[in-house]
This record gives C-alpha cells, structure tokens and sequence, in this order.
C-alpha cells in the first residue's frame, strides 16, 4: 500500500500539468482575494470578511485541483503506464485505496495552501487600500465540516469519473461542462428535487442561503457522500474486472 501511494505522488508530481494548473489556482487566487476582494473592495469589512475569503477560495479553486486528479489518472490511459501499475501490485484494490489517498491529499492540502494565500492576499490587499479589519468571526466548524467535504467531494468526483471514463479529454469535458449541463436539464424535471443530483448537491454544501432545488448543507453533505460511495463502489468493481486498456 505504502509503495503503491509513493508511486502515486510520484506520477502527481511528475505531470507538467500539475504545476501548471496549479500556478493558476494561485494566480486566480491572487487576483480575486488580493486585487478585487481586498484593494478594490466595494463594501464593508465586517467581521466576516475573512470567512467569506475563505469560502470563495475553496469554491474557486476545488475543481482546479479536481482537474489535477483527473490528469493523474486519465494520465496512465492515454499513455498506457497502467499496465506497469498494475503489473506491480499484488491487488487491484490497493492499487485503487493508494488513488484515492493521492487525491484526497491533492484536494486537502492544495485547498489549505490555497486557502492561506487566499486569506494573507485579501488582509494585505484591504490594508493596502487604506482601510483595516477589525475583529473576524470564523465559524472554523461549518469551514472544516463544510469546506472540506466541498474541497474532498469535487476530488473524488474527479477520481471516479476518471476511473469510469479513462479518456482523458472525454473525462475533462463531462467534469467540467457536461455534468453541469445535464444537471440544469434534469433540474427543470426534478424542480425541487433537484438536489438530490451530484453537482448540485456538492454546490449545496456551500449554499449560505435557501435556494430552491438545493437542500440544507447538511443534507447536501449526506447526499454528497452516498454518490461517492455508490459510484465509487461501481468505479472500483469495474477497475477490478475492466482490461486495462
């Protein structure tokens, strides 16, 4: 197991595309929480200005770091490395639990270091503007409970959909653009009962207020985590019966 997650990083820190995406993550990161949040802010810094910082960074920068993940995977297919992966371990299954410990390190702690820079850019942007913070109240629970399982959820979508698909342009694609897509065409059937769908529960996590079609955070987390588990399992059944190729 150990081995397999070594290799795992290894291939993550191997990919060119790795420090690309990632160099935009805090580009974009910069410049929305430094430049537009902090110095050209339009509003008042009240006391939860550093909690919005933080939320509109993990909800800006999450599925970047989901793309990382779908390279890493997608990655062995298009240049066939997954038969040497498979061929080197013992089990199928390890090879699986290794990906979504990799992932899960990409997801949480791309978010933490994002999240850092988010918050130091948007305080030095506010007191280059002239203007200062007073005290900040940030709610670290719902941030941890809430925020994480955003930051996790979009990578292990990311994962599973890489694993079900294997084409990485196809895999890109219905991450991105295609999910969204059929989820707002399904919305107009379901109507309220449009939150039970992945993505749509996943941005309910986040929701600060009632939207219709969205559930509480809670309820979003609990259907988050069932998608997870059963398209998980799924994934996983497949990868042990599948050909590599």
């Amino acid at each position: 197991m150990l081995a397999a997650l070594r290799s795992e990083i290894r291939k993550v820190l191997s990919l060119r595309s790795t420090y690309i995406i990632f160099g935009l993550g805090m580009l974009l990161v910069l410049l929305m929480n430094g430049w537009v949040s902090g110095y050209k802010h339009s509003g008042d810094t009240g006391n939860s200005f550093t909690a919005g910082l933080i939320t509109s960074t993990l909800q800006g920068t999450s599925f970047l770091l989901g793309i990382i993940v779908l390279l890493q995977i997608t990655q062995e297919y298009r240049h066939n490395t997954i038969y040497y992966t498979l061929t080197f371990a013992r089990r199928r299954a390890s090879v699986i639990l290794a990906k979504v410990v990799c992932a899960s390190l990409i997801m949480l702690g791309g978010s933490v270091l994002f999240v850092a820079v988010g918050v130091a850019s948007g305080v030095i942007g506010v007191a280059a503007s002239g203007d200062s913070l007073g005290a900040q109240s940030i709610p670290w629970g719902e941030i941890l409970t809430r925020g994480g399982m955003y930051a996790w959820g979009a990578g292990m979508y990311a994962l599973i959909l890489g694993l079900l698909i294997r084409n990485q342009v196809g895999s890109i694609v219905v991450y991105l653009f295609g999910a969204a897509i059929a989820e707002q065409l399904l919305g107009l059937l379901l109507k309220l009962n449009a939150g039970y769908l992945p993505f749509m529960a996943l941005e309910g996590v986040m929701m600060q207020a009632k939207t219709d079609g969205v559930f509480s955070p809670e309820k979003s987390m609990a259907i988050v985590l069932g998608w997870i588990i059963v398209a998980g399992m799924t994934a996983w059944l497949l990868f042990k019966r599948r050909d590599a190729n």
